[in-house]
């Protein structure tokens, strides 16, 4: 009998034109025949009947892979999941699904360990985007403390979220995750010890994170830090792990260095609102000095119609009274009165936000708020807030950035920044916002 190869009876069943290319294992290539001339449709021949065969099995064929596309997905690791790259955003060969097809898929169950610092996490966005785009048959389940939850619940690519007890042990976790149905992959976002032993104790086959905190021997896919260069913004750490577990991060990327507007429901009502944060957990090195706060409030109090809120956490309550007591026109003191929840709905109601280098100047950031942000002991270029229309104070001395929570000299790098040109600033962004409030988008 005559063997004929698949491809010829694939070519023939379908009308395809047969093309063949000649194949090395190793060795230079210089030496390879050229392409070989494809054969058109009409000239592969195969038996009738050879030829009726086939389409008759790939018509069953077919008709299994419909009634059961989730069974037959080929980049799904029940047959081939590659490695590293299992986010498939960098595949080569592609895939392709009928529209309305993606919900059919069996998920491939993502748990991604969220950073515990309100900042980080609002950082994290753009690589969280681009995970869930990675894949379609994605399914996103972020952990987190308790605390996070609601900053979770607005990122739309998120599909789960499993919180935490900050009491809770890396065992207890790990306990609680083997209780959820299995993961197929662990994204590990802190390079600490602790977060690789919940994935390890919670029985994920794939674990992908930084090397750190002599926890390598927990994680399967240890990703090497990005090449060193020029500083660039935090955000490119998180995303550079999710390139190299195998997503096409260019959008998002370029999002972080070139961001373009982000649309948002205007606030309404009068006056314009302006939000102040003057604290930040880390340390007195990262806080500008109370009066100067207060010094902006009240030129631009003097200048423009607005109502003035102070936001800040339980531990900076006496902060915000001592702000407060130096606004005589008044102001919504909120320092320590509010959750996280209520934080988010309270910055969505602000025109502007004047802030330290802070969790709350990136949530408000990730929420598309305007940010006039004072940088003291931190580097911008790191942790500048995220998107359009910022607006970034920063004295560079000798010793900055210095990274540290107390001062031990002069902190002439916040007491250089005067109170005069950030309230004009102030006034420009409040000035902006008054005529997106009067377009009804802002951007």
């Amino acid at each position: 009998m005559k063997l004929i190869p698949f491809a010829t009876l694939l070519a023939a069943s379908c009308a395809l034109f047969l093309s063949a290319w000649p194949c090395r294992a190793d060795g230079p290539d210089d030496n390879l025949p050229e392409k070989v001339r494809p054969v058109p449709p009409e000239g592969v021949v195969v038996p009738e009947e050879t030829a009726k065969t086939l389409r008759a099995g790939l018509a069953e064929l077919e008709a299994a892979i419909r009634q059961a596309p989730e069974e037959w997905f080929w980049l799904h690791n029940r047959w081939k999941t590659p490695k590293p790259a299992f986010l498939l955003g960098q595949n080569k060969r592609g895939f392709f699904l009928p529209e309305g097809e993606t919900k059919k898929l069996k998920p491939f169950r993502i748990l991604l360990r969220s950073p515990n610092p309100l900042g980080d996490a609002c950082m994290a966005m753009p690589a969280v985007r681009a995970i869930k785009a990675s894949r379609p048959d994605c399914h996103l389940t972020v952990l987190c403390r308790e605390n996070l939850k609601p900053i979770w619940k607005t990122c739309d690519a998120v599909d789960a979220i499993l919180t935490t007890p900050k009491s809770a042990s890396p065992w207890e976790t790990g306990n609680l995750i083997r209780r959820q149905p299995a993961f197929d992959a662990a994204i590990l976002l802190p390079g600490s010890l602790r977060a690789a032993i919940e994935a390890w104790r919670g029985k994920i086959p794939r674990i992908a994170g930084f090397r750190g905190h002599h926890r390598s021997w927990l994680v399967d896919q240890v990703v090497p830090p990005p090449a060193p260069g020029p500083p660039r913004h935090h955000a490119h750490g998180y995303l550079h792990l999710a390139e190299q577990c195998g997503c096409d991060i260019a959008t998002e990327s370029a999002g972080v260095d070139f961001p373009t507007p982000i649309s948002r429901p205007a606030p309404h009502g009068d006056p314009l609102h302006l939000g102040i944060c003057p604290g930040a957990e880390y340390g007195a090195a990262k806080r500008w000095p109370e009066d100067r706060f207060a010094a902006v409030a009240n030129q631009v109090r003097g200048r423009i119609d607005c109502r003035i809120s102070l936001f800040g956490s339980p531990a900076e309550r006496s902060i915000g009274d001592s702000i407060a007591a130096m606004i005589p026109g008044g102001c919504d003191n909120r320092v320590g009165s509010t959750t996280l929840e209520g934080l988010i709905a309270e910055l969505e109601s602000c025109d502007a936000l004047l802030t330290n280098d802070t969790g709350t100047m990136h949530l408000a950031a990730m929420l598309g708020v305007p940010t006039i942000s004072i940088f003291g002991s931190t580097e911008p270029a790191w942790t500048r807030p995220l998107g359009p229309g910022h607006r970034v104070f920063r004295r560079h001395v000798e010793c900055s950035p210095c990274f540290l929570r107390e001062c031990p000299r002069d902190f002439r790098c916040m007491l250089g920044i005067e109170p005069e040109p950030v309230a004009n600033a102030v006034i420009e962004t409040l000035e902006d916002a008054r005529k997106i409030r009067s377009g009804g988008v802002s951007a």
